[in-house]
């Protein structure tokens, strides 16, 4: 089965993916600077799942190139993760 991912998708995902992003930034900031930096890593975490959850399913339905937008969305939340945790 081809993808049934539209050339419209990359406009939407150019907004979406990078809102996706700085709301998980933002958010992890929240708690690192409110003092709970294991609060900022169980978020980073639970964005990056959901992420791969979203991508699971998007890839199951068809929807290759939105389902690989999310896996890159789960590897820089997870790679912030990893450096906010090396500090």
């Amino acid at each position: 089965m081809g993808s049934r991912s539209s050339p419209a998708d990359g406009c939407v995902l150019a907004v979406l993916l990078v809102a996706e992003v700085a709301f998980g930034y933002v958010f992890a900031l929240i708690f690192a600077w409110a003092g709970h930096p294991t609060g900022m890593l169980v978020w980073m975490g639970v964005m990056a799942l959901t992420a791969l959850g979203a991508a699971a399913l998007l890839f199951r339905r068809g929807y290759s190139g939105t389902g690989a937008a999310q896996l890159m969305v789960a590897a820089l939340l997870v790679a912030f993760a990893a450096l906010a945790y090396d500090r």
